[in-house]
């Protein structure tokens, strides 16, 4: 017959783990043949780090929760033994489901030891949990058992929810009973239980005192079976009294117990069309569930998608960025050095002007042929002329031509002409045009060697032979 037992108890600072481990039958506990009692068992609501090891949450506990506080709450209730083990399951996490919800961590065990009087199982549960309540804030073990920051919920510890007062248990106790009656009547059982006083039902005896597996061990045997003998007889009479007051003893005895039957048919009806309900709402809200995962997790997809697409996009963004710095760097250095040249061209023109006023002093001179510099400078003032002294407007290439041709005709060493060429021509600033030199010197004087005559010696009677046409002085 089912009995109604539900109580409420507080573990304190550093008995958290110890009691975890006795109620899942775990450690000291797991090799006891005492504890081989365990029906099944079960835990939720842990964060992150102890969701796989409930046993590290409680121990966390013990090392962080503050002195004075509590580690645990625990609901200790006694099971129907008319329901099996499947069922009896159901109803501990329905009634964990009801109690504790998303709120608080949790962890339950079913223990079926042997009644010390009656030698028959007694299912019961133990469903202990945490006062701190989650907010889905990330916290660590330290952090998580800190006393609560109301202005900055991150900074502090997970809020507590104590429940100790007294509406509160006694809300408790009501809906463990509601619950567990909901269950025996689901599954064909006209057992009923009642969470209120015997006082309060209206019964008119004294409650059973609680004697435990000592206190029967030190009964005789005549007491023993005297105690079931009354407490047999005091279950039959409450199970007579309430049938009794289903009948209406005032009309039909056949008629009443017709409708004692029709309503006991219309309870177990109803009973059937809620049970038909919950199974199509449960069905319902895993399809939801589901559907909303599934969308939840194309929608999580897509923002993958359209981050990689965001980061390819900057990615080529700032590779075309870097690609036209360097361009822009390239070109100013190009331009830097173009300058250079450009500078350095100028200053040799200049150089150049220097050359010719310093040969041209007191008019002209055999001295202006001493050497194959200033023959490049006689020429270069010539062009200089003919541009009217504008020298980016001067043929340069040309000049260099008609200078290392005046001075190979006059017998100068190409050794000279080459560096004659390579000190003064604005091109030759360009180190490329510079090392070409050589070349084409060469080349130029193999060339003109075969056309040159031998040169007449002057007699005395004779003049120098006048310049060549090509040559101003």
């Amino acid at each position: 017959m089912a009995s109604y037992h539900c109580s409420v108890k507080v573990g304190g600072k550093g008995k958290a783990a110890a009691h975890a481990a006795y109620i899942s039958r775990e450690g000291k506990y797991s090799d006891s043949p005492r504890y081989e009692d365990l029906e099944c068992s079960g835990y939720g609501n842990m964060p992150k780090w102890a969701e796989h090891n409930p046993a590290h949450f409680w121990q966390s506990a013990d090392e962080y929760e503050r002195a004075n506080g509590a580690t645990y709450r625990e609901i200790e209730v006694a099971l129907p033994r008319e329901l099996t083990p499947d069922q009896r399951r159901e109803l501990v996490e329905d009634f964990v489901q009801n109690e504790l919800g998303k709120l608080h961590a949790y962890q339950w065990a079913i223990h079926t030891p042997k009644a010390a009087l009656e030698g028959a199982e007694q299912p019961h549960a133990h469903i202990m949990y945490s006062e701190r309540t989650n907010d889905e804030i990330e916290r660590d073990p330290s952090q998580y058992f800190k006393r609560y920051n109301a202005k900055n919920p991150e900074r502090g510890g997970c809020k507590k929810d104590s429940a100790g007062t007294e509406e509160r248990l006694l809300a408790t106790r009501q809906s463990w009973a509601e619950i567990q009656n909901e269950h025996l009547a689901r599954y064909g059982h006209a057992a009923r239980v009642d969470h209120r006083s015997l006082k309060e039902q209206g019964i008119d005896r004294e409650p059973e005192f609680h004697l435990g597996g000592i206190g029967v061990r030190k009964l005789a045997a005549t007491d023993i079976s005297a105690l079931l003998v009354r407490r047999a007889a005091e279950g039959e009479l409450e199970r007579a009294n309430r049938a009794v007051g289903l009948i209406d003893v005032s009309g039909n005895l056949a008629l009443a117990k017709a409708e004692r039957e029709q309503k006991q048919s219309e309870e177990a009806q109803a009973s059937a069309d809620k049970i038909r309900l919950e199974n199509e709402v449960r069905d319902f809200a895993r399809q939801a569930t589901a559907q909303f995962k599934q969308d939840l997790a194309a929608q999580a997809l897509a923002e993958q998608r359209a981050q990689a697409e965001r980061q390819a996009l900057e990615a080529a963004q700032r590779v075309e960025q870097q690609r036209q710095r360097l361009e822009q760097e390239k070109q100013r250095q190009l331009d830097e050095k173009k300058q250079a040249l450009r500078e350095a061209a100028i200053q040799r023109v200049k150089d150049l002007k220097d050359v010719l006023l310093r040969h041209r002093v007191g008019g002209p001179s055999p001295a202006v042929y001493v050497n194959s510099e200033t023959i490049y400078a006689e020429v270069a003032l010539d062009a200089l002329k003919a541009a009217k002294l504008q020298p980016e407007q001067v043929d340069w290439k040309r000049v260099d031509f008609d200078a290392a041709s005046s001075a190979l005709q006059q017998r100068r060493p190409q050794a000279e002409v080459i560096a004659a060429i390579t000190a003064c021509s604005p091109r030759c600033v360009n180190a490329d045009s510079a090392e070409k030199v050589p070349i084409w010197v060469a080349q130029l004087a193999a060339q003109i060697e075969p056309q040159r005559k031998p040169k007449p010696e002057p007699t005395q009677d004779q003049e120098p032979p006048a310049p060549s046409p090509g040559w101003s002085r």
